[in-house]
């Protein structure tokens, strides 16, 4: 299937660079505005008025950046701007409704998630909020669109002579070995080489994305190869969340392969996905939540598992199945974009900014424990904000350190910088992402480049800020491309 990009009428192309320029600089004054009002300004408003007008503009910023994407001839489910655009839409704008009329649905079988986003001030603080949440869509909007920057011109290249037949056939040799990493490493291999060693195992989720590109861009009777190739790393994917109950393993595999199939026919088939993502939601998800919680990891079997959470799952009834899907995807969905409004009462009144400390916690990372063995556990540090604030029970209690939730990046840039920093690291954050898309997308093999900068992206669904996905992306395309260099090189 060709990638080329579709030659446009120079008038077309003019009048869409002065739009653009137009909409930047309208931007840029809206930015000026919100930061000249102090956080906490938008208070003295009606609440769901200012609520509903940031679910606006959030979705006027998505519809607008996908049209242009469209009409300049690139698919818009890769272009980074209309791409990042519609997800924060759906995880700041629509999160943001759901958080404020959470309390208001009838709850009846989990009738103590009424008050969940009361208890901790974030429905009573998300206007204030909403002032934070609109300036980071600002930042990403700038730092998403323009042309290529020219830190992605000097990255090399990943354009080497391929051999599409040796390709396929190392693909298949590879998986095995990909998944048998993936699956030991995950589970048994020690915490001072394991995430050295996993690198070579998450390959998969790449590989994943690979085959089902081609099982949707081949011809019809190459499509059996692909089509068992993504069933054996599916299934031992599912294999693997059985084993740790974890939803992720279950669900991600589906997830890739969606993506495989919009970089192959560039859209998303809404017929098909619509009916199966309710099926999802109010049947699957509510089973893989009680088997997550059936009992912890070991202590019984998979068999004793799944029997326990499908006695349980009987129980549910319709009202409950539909209240557990509610629960547990959109109020997981909501949850950490609600972070920001708890965040906003301690920040500065209570605590001081952090003037950059989280970054140094992140930074550490890159150093290998095996270098340095007692080197602290980033994921408790991170924790540590979120405990401040009482999202997450204090040290000492009884709780204390059985879960986890670490802030995302609105609420991370908010900590450390105020409003200045979710506006300017915004758009740091914005200029990443576009200069991996230039890099892995325009100037690499297709076929390769955008299944990585998409797992890339799907990797960070969360949002965590952009010192996280640095670390993160440099980790992995410091081993990836080395992977594919080897499996498709032309002898």
């Amino acid at each position: 299937m060709s990638t080329a990009a579709v030659d446009l009428p120079r008038t077309t192309i003019e009048e869409e660079a002065s739009s653009s320029l137009f909409h930047r600089v309208g931007v840029f004054g809206a930015a000026a505005v919100l930061l000249i009002f102090p956080v906490g300004s938008f208070a003295a408003f009606p609440p769901a008025a200012v609520i509903w007008a940031t679910v606006g503009v959030l979705a006027l910023l998505a519809i607008q950046t996908f049209n242009v994407s469209r009409k300049l001839g690139e698919n818009p489910w890769l272009s980074p701007l209309s791409l990042m655009m519609v997800f924060y839409f759906v995880r700041y704008g629509m999160g943001a409704l759901i958080i404020y009329f959470y309390d208001d649905f009838p709850w009846e079988t989990f009738a103590e998630q009424s008050d969940f986003f009361v208890l901790y001030g974030m429905k009573q603080n998300m206007p204030s909020g909403c002032q934070l949440l609109l300036l980071g869509a600002l930042g990403l909007y700038l730092g998403c669109g323009g042309s290529m920057p020219a830190i992605s011109k000097w990255l090399p290249s990943l354009n080497w002579p391929m051999d599409a037949a040796r390709f396929k056939l190392n693909l298949t040799l590879y998986a095995p070995l990909g998944v048998f990493i993936f699956l030991v490493g995950g589970l048994y291999l020690p915490l001072i080489i394991r995430d050295t060693v996993m690198l070579w195992g998450w390959i998969i989720w790449v590989m994943l994305v690979i085959g089902s590109y081609h099982l949707f861009s081949s011809l019809p009777q190459d499509r059996l190869k692909w089509l068992t190739l993504l069933l054996f790393m599916t299934l031992t994917l599912v294999a693997t969340g059985l084993q740790t109950g974890m939803r992720g393993n279950f669900l991600q595999p589906a997830l890739l392969i969606l993506v495989g199939f919009v970089l192959a026919r560039g859209y998303v088939p809404w017929r098909w996905v619509i009916p199966q993502f309710l099926i999802v939601i109010f049947l699957v998800v509510p089973w893989l939540t009680l088997y997550k919680f059936a009992a912890s990891p070991g202590s019984v079997s998979i068999t004793d598992r799944i029997e326990i959470a499908s006695d349980q799952y009987k129980y549910l009834g319709a009202r409950g199945l539909l209240e557990s899907g509610i629960v547990n995807t959109f109020g997981r969905l909501a949850g950490p974009g609600g972070f920001i409004a708890v965040f906003v009462q301690y920040y500065p009144e209570v605590f001081p900014f952090e003037m950059g400390q989280s970054f140094l916690f992140e930074f550490e990372a890159l150093i290998p424990r095996i270098i340095w063995p007692d080197k602290p556990n980033l994921s408790m540090q991170l924790d540590d904000y979120s405990r401040n604030v009482g999202i997450l029970p204090s040290e000492g209690s009884r709780e204390y350190g059985i879960t986890s939730a670490k802030f995302e990046g609105i609420s991370e840039y908010y900590v450390n910088f105020g409003a200045p920093g979710v506006f300017f690291l915004c758009m740091l954050h914005g200029y990443f992402v576009r200069v991996v898309y230039y890099w892995l997308v325009k100037r690499s093999h297709f076929e390769i480049g955008a299944p990585m900068f998409l797992v890339l992206f799907v990797m960070n669904l969360e949002f965590y800020g952009v010192v996280q996905l640095f670390l993160s992306a440099t980790r992995q395309l410091l081993v990836w491309p080395v992977i594919l260099w080897v499996l498709s090189r032309k002898a």
